[in-house]
C-alpha cells in the first residue's frame, strides 16, 4: 500500500486562502480599473494606461475563477480522503460481522456433523465388537489379529476427521485394545449364553463323581455325571465346578444341552450377568473415548477458528484482562501516547503491544509515522519503539 497520506489542517488552510483571493485583490483592482490614462497628460500614455486597467480587472477576474475551481477540486480531494478512511472502517466492522457469522455457522456445523459422526463411530465399534464375538470362536488367531489391525487403522481414519488429529492414533488404539478386553469377557459367556438360548431345564441324580488328577499348583475341579429321572445319561460332557458341591445320589435342577455340545449347568451357573457387565465397561470405555475425542475435535477446531478469525486473539485478550475497547479507540489511544509520553535516554518512546490487540505494527507504524515519528524494527524484545531516528523503519502501510 502506497504512503499517500492527507493533512486535513493543511487543505482546509489553503481552501480558506483560495476563498479570499478575489476578496483581496478586490480593492487594487477596482482601484486600477478607476484611475484613467488622461491624468498622465500624455495621450500615448494615457492609452497604455487604459488598457493595462482593463487587463488587470480582466485578470483578477479570471484569478477569482480559478481560485473557485481550486477551492472546489480540493474541497473533492478533501471528501475523497475522508471516505477512504472511512472505509476501512466500515470494512473492519463487516469483517467482523461476517467474521462472527461465519463463526457461528461453523459452529453449529461442529455441533451437527461431529456428533453424527461420533454416533456413527460408536455404532461401529459396538457393530466391530459384536462381529468379532461372533468370529472369535471359528476363525484363528492370526485372521483375527488383522482384523483388529485394520479396525485400529479405520478408526485412526475416523477419528482424525473429527478434528483432533493429535491425539487420534491414541485413542484408536485404547478403543481397540477395550474392544478386545470385551470381546473377550464376552467369549467367557459364551456356553451361558448359549444355554439360556437354547438349553433345556430338567432333572437329574449325580451318579457318579470325581476329581481332576493334580496338576502342581493348580485347583482340582469337581466333575459330576448325571442322569435324567428315567435313567438317561444328561448329553454332553460332564458336569464341572471349582470345587466339591454335591455328593452322590443328590438330585439337581440343571439346563442341558439338547446338542450335547456344552456341559449341563445349574441355573446359577448359567447366569451371565456378571460377564456381561464386565465385558460391557470395556465397551464404555471405548464409546467414552469416542466422545471424547468429539469433544477435543470440538474445541481443537474452535481454537483453531478462533486463531484464523480476524481479531481472534484480541478477543483473548479481552477476555482474560476485560479490555474491550475498538480499534479505533485504541488506535487514539496510540496517538495520545506518541505525543505525550517522554523518550527514554536512547531516544526511543516504548509501548507494549497487549496494550493495542487489535492494531497490527504495520498501522502502529503509520500511526507514529503520521505523529512525524518512526517505527523500530530492531532489538525491540517484544514491545514496539518508536524514534524520530531508527535503525531500521517497519513498513507501514
Amino acid at each position: 500500500m502506497s504512503d499517500l497520506s492527507a493533512d486535513y489542517e493543511v487543505l482546509k488552510r489553503v481552501r480558506h486562502n483560495l476563498d479570499h483571493i478575489a476578496h483581496m485583490m478586490k480593492k487594487p483592482g477596482r482601484e486600477m480599473q478607476q484611475v484613467t490614462g488622461g491624468a498622465t497628460g500624455v495621450r500615448e500614455l494615457a492609452g497604455r494606461m487604459d488598457d493595462f486597467g482593463d487587463e488587470w480587472s480582466y485578470g483578477i477576474k479570471q484569478l477569482t475563477k480559478f481560485s473557485e475551481k481550486a477551492s472546489t477540486a480540493l474541497l473533492k480531494v478533501k471528501e475523497s480522503f475522508e471516505k477512504l478512511d472511512h472505509e476501512p472502517a466500515e470494512a473492519n466492522r463487516n469483517q467482523g460481522s461476517s467474521a462472527r457469522q461465519d463463526g457461528e455457522e461453523a459452529r453449529r456445523r461442529r455441533a451437527r456433523h461431529p456428533a453424527l459422526l461420533a454416533v456413527g463411530i460408536g455404532c461401529y465399534v459396538l457393530v466391530v465388537i459384536a462381529a468379532m464375538f461372533l468370529l472369535v470362536d471359528g476363525s484363528g488367531p492370526f485372521a483375527q489379529i488383522a482384523l483388529w489391525i485394520l479396525h485400529g487403522l479405520l478408526l485412526v481414519v475416523l477419528i482424525r476427521r473429527l478434528g483432533a488429529r493429535e491425539s487420534s492414533t491414541y485413542a484408536a488404539l485404547f478403543v481397540v485394545i477395550t474392544s478386545v478386553m470385551s470381546v473377550y469377557v464376552f467369549d467367557l459367556a459364551r456356553d451361558d449364553l448359549t444355554l439360556q438360548h437354547r438349553g433345556e431345564r430338567v432333572t437329574a441324580t449325580v451318579v457318579k463323581e470325581r476329581l481332576d488328577p493334580a496338576q502342581g499348583r493348580k485347583a482340582r475341579h469337581s466333575r459330576y455325571e448325571l442322569r435324567r429321572e428315567d435313567g438317561s445319561r444328561v448329553p454332553g460332557p460332564d458336569m464341572e465346578t471349582t470345587s466339591d458341591l454335591y455328593d452322590v445320589g443328590q438330585v439337581l435342577g440343571v439346563i442341558e444341552d439338547p446338542e450335547g455340545a456344552l456341559r449341563p449347568r445349574t441355573p446359577g451357573q448359567v447366569d451371565a450377568t456378571g460377564e456381561l457387565f464386565g465385558a460391557g465397561a470395556p465397551a464404555l470405555a471405548a464409546l467414552g473415548a469416542v466422545g471424547w475425542m468429539t469433544w477435543r475435535g470440538s474445541d481443537a477446531a474452535r481454537r483453531r477458528d478462533e486463531r484464523k478469525r480476524p481479531g481472534g486473539m484480541s478477543r483473548v485478550y479481552q477476555r482474560a484482562t476485560g479490555n474491550a475497547t475498538t480499534r479505533e479507540e485504541q488506535e487514539e489511544r496510540l496517538r495520545e501516547v506518541l505525543r505525550t509520553q517522554p523518550a527514554d535516554r536512547r531516544g526511543y518512546i516504548k509501548v507494549q503491544p497487549e496494550e493495542y490487540p487489535d492494531v497490527p505494527q504495520q498501522r502502529a507504524a503509520r500511526i507514529a509515522w503520521e505523529t512525524g515519528l518512526r517505527a523500530e524494527a530492531l532489538g525491540n524484545r517484544g514491545s514496539w519503539r518508536f524514534g524520530e531516528k531508527v535503525i531500521e523503519e517497519v513498513p507501514h502501510d
